[in-house]
């Protein structure tokens, strides 16, 4: 019996990735509606129960979309890290990457936002996948999700979380904002020296209240600028507009 115990001891200290938490990998699409068109947008979501890295809109130049409908071509702006969303569940923290203009803003909710989900009783086969559906409101949006319990994480895109399985799909009421599973591997494994859970600090850190104002000081900077320049040329009645795309979050 002691040569046993000695065995499993010695088992667990040479093999600790026998018993590690298994990562996964899913990549979603995700349609936002400004105006009159839809941005499509590509996201991928790292997870392994304990902790999450969500990234969208990363590369080095900007994609210029052409949307069925729309007489003008639509620009996503992207940065080489990638914009982030970072949640850790022991620590309760989540941590925010996004760009406002051409400035990269870098902060951290409050505490971690809690989500009220509903059960609905629906369920549908999405892919492979056996779902079930749940509502929640936040921010201002009243949300539909499809989860699964076959990979029985409690994470999802975005934002959301706090189900008894990964989040396949999610739309807002409006059919303004959706994320859709495309693909997933799972379990995933990284490449060497692939750390999929780094979330990246390059930007401009800032307290919350800031970081939901972020678009409204960019403009605000750019407007200037274009005042003054105009100015210095003779022009005087010069002045700006900012357009009020739609938001994800619509009040706190």
């Amino acid at each position: 019996m002691k040569m046993k115990k000695i065995f499993f001891i010695c088992l667990i200290a040479l093999s600790p990735s026998l018993f590690a938490q298994k990562i996964g990998k899913a990549n979603y699409d995700f349609p936002a509606k400004i105006a009159v068109s839809h941005l499509p947008q590509k996201a991928t979501l790292y997870f392994d129960g304990k902790q999450s890295l969500f990234v969208w809109n990363k590369g080095t130049e900007p994609e210029i979309i052409q949307t069925q409908g729309s007489p003008y071509p639509e620009v996503i702006l992207k940065d080489p890290e990638g914009l982030q969303i970072y949640k850790n569940f022991a620590k309760k923290q989540m941590r925010l990457r996004e760009l406002a203009m051409m400035e990269v803003y870098v902060s951290e909710e409050p505490t971690m936002p809690k989500f009220k989900w509903k059960m609905t009783g629906k369920k549908r086969k999405i892919g492979e996948y056996d779902c079930q559906e749940a509502t929640t409101s936040f921010r201002g949006r009243d949300w539909s999700v499809w989860f699964t319990t076959q990979i029985p994480v409690s994470d999802g895109p975005w934002k959301f979380y706090g189900l008894p399985g990964l989040i396949i799909e999610a739309e807002d009421s409006k059919k303004e904002f959706a994320f859709r599973l495309t693909s997933i591997e799972y379990p995933y494994n990284p490449q060497e020296n692939e750390d999929v859970f780094k979330f990246s600090e390059k930007g401009k850190k800032v307290d919350f209240a800031t970081f939901q104002k972020a678009e409204d000081i960019e403009f605000e900077k750019m407007r200037q600028k274009a005042i003054a320049e105009h100015r210095s040329k003779g022009v005087e009645n010069f002045d700006m507009k900012k357009n009020n795309f739609n938001k994800i979050e619509l009040k706190f």
